[in-house]
């Protein structure tokens, strides 16, 4: 017999839910489903920001209604007390929305940066030569190649709200896009509990739906940041 884990969901309301069972992967599927607890179900999406292995499940409904009499202070402590890989320790499940909302940056900065690969595919792509595509697209800052912004009299990317290839919500180079675009949203600045359920969840639609990725292939993905 499987033995039982008390696990928190962090809800798209920032509400916490806490519940148990002896099998993680099928519950949180349940959940992403919509087939799970009542109070979930009108709180999707959610994230799984905790577990704790209990054993026997007379245990794990103690230490249940040990966590669920906390309070909310309480449990965020418990929460970020993890480290920072413990929370996506079952995988992420992720599919991208087409909401366009990774293309806008966000707290006054927004640099979209090209290693020289893609620098080379994005040329191929727009039928330019590399000298083209930097002179018209491209801008430096600290020796790293980066897009400039839709207004190309706006150089500095403090400035801008989006990227110059976003038209209508859809990436007009999707094909060719930057790596940086291509491993959003498992990038190393997001893959700590509290930024990923505080501002990753509530900017991604796409978070908790589709494809499960396992944690190895998230440090696959993180390796290439």
């Amino acid at each position: 017999m499987k033995s039982y884990v008390v696990y928190i969901l962090r809800c798209n309301d920032q509400s916490l839910y806490t519940g148990i069972t002896n099998d993680l992967e099928n519950r949180l599927e349940k959940h992403t489903e919509g087939q799970g607890a009542k109070y979930v179900r009108s709180r999707l999406p959610v994230q799984l920001v905790y577990t704790e292995a209990v054993g026997k499940k007379g245990k794990a409904l103690q230490r249940e209604a040990e966590i669920k009499r906390l309070s909310k202070t309480a449990k965020e402590n418990l929460v970020h007390s993890k480290t920072d890989e413990t929370w996506w320790s079952t995988g992420i499940r992720f599919q991208c929305q087409g909401s366009g909302q990774c293309c806008l940056s966000r707290k006054g900065y927004g640099y979209v940066y090209l290693t020289s690969k893609d620098q080379q595919r994005l040329a191929k792509h727009l039928k330019l030569s590399l000298s083209e595509l930097l002179q018209e697209f491209c801008n430096s800052h600290d020796g790293y190649v980066y897009l400039t912004p839709a207004n190309p009299k706006t150089r500095s990317p403090l400035k801008e709200t989006g990227c110059r290839f976003l038209k209508k919500k859809r990436c007009t180079i999707y094909k060719a896009r930057p790596t940086q675009c291509r491993t959003w949203p498992f990038w190393p600045d997001n893959m700590n509990a509290k930024t990923w359920t505080s501002e990753v969840i509530r900017d991604c639609p796409g978070v908790g739906k589709g494809t499960l990725f396992t944690p190895a292939q998230i440090k696959a993905i993180l390796r290439k940041c």
